[in-house]
């Protein structure tokens, strides 16, 4: 996609592609990483141009209708990165994030845009002391659970919410912005150990000054460019990592996302593979008991390939940006003995990944679980049905729901939210409440890389597109079983085919960009894409 005609001054094209903002913490850290990676280059003779990109913070939006926004903006965001190379016939491009969706979203336009690229993660807040313990996100958001439970007061919740960011970055646990940061380093367009320090560490500003000076060696020798790095093979070496670090159910919407960006088939089923033949081996949150620094203190998501590659279940000769393979890059790093944080491969948590993608009559395009964790295989329960998540939370925080119960929320997929939102309130409510583990959630929306508990997303069909979700009623029984991967709605085919003959899918109104998502977005099963880039 880079001009072939000589430049003005005769030096490469640089771009550097900035998520960074100060509008939450979470991307914040980006902004000095820019100007540092920026002055490298100059000091090089490279004038290197700046443009941000519109990036969503969950923490914001989560629950309001901002988050219709949330998975949007991940394609909107690999839209405008593509489109800034065309336009201005890039030679090479550095791009930053660090919040959920712009992780995914810029390596989409990286794999899209196909010039030589480097993707950089700016960092996750490592968090601050409350009562001598380090308070994270998740303990505010299943907070407000346990406010409603009454075994915590408001003057306690507002106090953890104001110790559970001590600096600035995206989330400390294995949600969907350190799960990705892995993937960046899994796939092998981000430099090393890039995924590992906090967001306020001055060697991240080190870490982007050297991006730069390799960006420059990379165009001038033509490469590696991203699609020679971002294969079938790397991203299914991606998958094993998620599954291993037990990381975001979200990375079974973004890898094939990224696939298709780069012009690759890829769906869950494909993942579900991997995810089975993966053992689950790191004790991180959500579903363990330490945080992300806890993790990249023992040896991060670089310990976790070369073990991987040791099993068999990476390939070690899979290619890198830094002009390496895996096995080259990784392949010197062993497992400490004086933590707990990384379990060896013969003493895992559990001997298949941390996601798990169902399958049955009530999802026959899949469905995903962060199976991480949980103590529960089985359950089987009556359904709660809510048109809208708004409804959900309430009848939570009024508790009008019962142990045993299979709480249904529908009309939240890709097209029928529009935009797939997280419900990560509602989950982490139930689980403030005491209910984690006996009383299901199921829905056709997405949940936070922070969800915890018996909490099935990405249920396709969608309701929007006539899927059985959206004929479920107040009393089906519905069985989710993870030993069989499966989850169904106890109706005869019959009475399901009877139901959907009979059903008209509800649509949203919306416009402008949220249009053009609602009326482009893919299954679920697919990565749910609505970006020009992956056509």
């Amino acid at each position: 996609m880079a001009s072939s005609e000589p430049k003005p001054d005769g030096g490469p094209r640089v771009g550097i592609v900035s998520a960074g903002n100060d509008v939450s913490i979470c991307n914040l850290p980006i902004i000095r990483q820019v100007d540092a990676v920026r002055s490298e280059l100059l000091s090089l003779g490279v004038e290197a141009t700046v443009s941000g990109v519109p990036s969503v913070t969950d923490g914001i939006a989560m629950g309001t209708p901002g988050m219709l926004t949330s998975l949007t903006s991940r394609d909107l965001l690999a839209d405008a990165l593509a489109f800034r190379v065309r336009n201005e016939q890039l030679d090479g491009v550095i791009a930053f994030g660090a919040c959920d969706k712009t992780n995914p979203g810029l390596m989409m336009g990286i794999a899209a845009a196909n010039v030589p690229s480097i993707y950089i993660y700016g960092g996750y807040s490592q968090g601050g002391l409350h009562r001598g313990k380090r308070p994270d996100g998740m303990g505010v958001v299943e907070g407000v659970g346990k406010v409603g439970a009454g075994t915590m007061t408001e003057d306690d919740l507002n106090d953890i919410t104001r110790h559970s960011n001590a600096t600035a970055g995206a989330c400390g646990v294995l949600a969907t912005a350190n799960t990705m940061a892995c993937v960046g380093e899994a796939l092998g367009i981000s430099p090393v150990e890039s995924s590992g320090p906090p967001g306020s560490w001055a060697n991240r500003e080190v870490l982007a000054r050297t991006a730069g000076e390799h960006l420059l060696q990379m165009i001038e020798n033509g490469g590696p460019l991203p699609r020679e790095i971002i294969t079938r093979q790397s991203l299914l070496n991606a998958a094993a990592v998620v599954a291993a670090i037990g990381g975001s159910t979200n990375a079974a919407l973004h890898l094939p996302a990224i696939a298709a960006a780069a012009g690759i088939e890829l769906d869950v089923f494909e993942l579900e593979k991997v995810f089975a033949r993966t053992p689950y081996i790191v004790d991180v949150l959500p579903g363990g008991k330490q945080g992300h620094f806890a993790f990249y203190k023992a040896g991060g998501v670089g310990l976790i390939i070369r073990m991987l590659i040791d099993e068999g279940l990476v390939d070690g000769d899979a290619p890198t940006i830094q002009g390496t393979t895996l096995q080259e890059t990784y392949g010197h790093l062993e497992l400490p003995t004086d933590q707990t944080v990384i379990r060896p491969m013969t003493q895992p948590r559990s001997p298949r990944g941390g996601t798990q993608i169902l399958r049955g009559n009530l999802a026959p395009d899949g469905a995903a679980i962060k199976a991480a964790g949980l103590a529960v295989h089985k359950h089987t329960g009556p359904a709660r049905v809510f048109e809208s998540e708004a409804d959900c939370m309430q009848a939570v925080l009024d508790q009008q729901y019962e142990s045993g119960d299979v709480l249904v929320i529908r009309n939240v997929g890709p097209r029928g939210g529009p935009g797939m939102p997280e419900m990560l309130a509602v989950t982490a409510a139930i689980y403030g409440q005491g209910h984690g583990e006996d009383v299901a959630l199921i829905t056709d929306g997405r949940f936070s890389g922070g969800t915890r508990g018996l909490c099935v997303g990405h249920i396709s069909p969608e309701a929007a597109l006539g899927g059985p979700v959206g004929v479920l009623r107040n009393g089906d029984e519905i069985t989710i079983d993870l030993d069989t991967g499966t989850i169904d709605v106890a109706l005869t085919p019959e009475e399901l085919a009877a139901r959907l003959s009979e059903f008209t899918p509800h649509r949203p109104v919306v416009n402008g960009v949220l249009w053009k998502y609602a009326n482009r977005a893919g299954s679920a099963r697919h990565g749910a894409v609505a970006a020009e880039c992956a056509s």
